[in-house]
């Protein structure tokens, strides 16, 4: 893909189709990665001005609806003991599983915006992918696991770009040391240390 088409796929993202019930869902919520995500979104929730209008309603999803509702309740322990209030902020729980198609389309239909925390992605992170292009859902992943990402471009890019569906993986995790180490250096090296 030439450099200008790149652009092109970039600013050729557009809102998904229609009113959905949730403008995020963290999939794989009860792991250690998709727990902190889960946190954040909800802080961020919380920290949201309602008088602009916008109302963020947010998914966590897992294979087991009782460990989902688990983190969720110790999510909203842990802000309600650092002085936040999330008792306003619209959180439902939608149980999806990577090796169920259908209720990973039920997931991609229902959010704005899909984050996958489930892995390996490997083994578990394709049918997020595909379940996002289908549904015309934003998709954002954890991942650091470059061969799968080389795949899942190659089959799922033109798609996407198609649709106007962002495929961001590589988000957070196991990519931002090496690219917060980059960037010390880069400022270390320009300032000539």
């Amino acid at each position: 893909m030439a450099s200008s088409s790149r652009a092109a796929a970039y600013a050729a993202a557009v809102p998904p189709p229609g009113e959905r019930p949730h403008s995020i869902a963290v999939f794989g919520c009860t792991g250690n990665a998709g727990r902190a995500v889960a946190y954040h979104v909800i802080k961020s929730a919380a920290a949201r001005d309602p008088s602009d209008g916008f109302v963020f309603r947010v998914a966590l999803s897992g294979r087991n609806r009782d460990k989902v509702q688990r983190v969720l309740n110790g999510v909203l322990d842990e802000l309600r003991d650092e002085g936040a209030n999330a008792d306003g902020v619209d959180v439902s729980i939608v149980v999806a599983d990577a090796s169920d198609d259908g209720s990973m389309l039920d997931l991609a239909q229902s959010s704005s915006v899909l984050v996958s925390c489930a892995g390996p992605f490997g083994r578990y992170g394709e049918a997020a992918i595909r379940a996002c292009v289908e549904c015309g859902t934003h998709y954002v992943d954890i991942t650091g696991e470059v061969p799968w990402v080389t795949r899942m471009i190659g089959e799922y890019g033109a798609r996407a770009e198609g649709a106007g569906v962002a495929l961001c993986p590589f988000a957070g995790y196991d990519c931002v040391p090496a690219e917060l180490g980059m960037w010390l250096v880069g400022g270390a090296l320009g300032s000539g240390g």
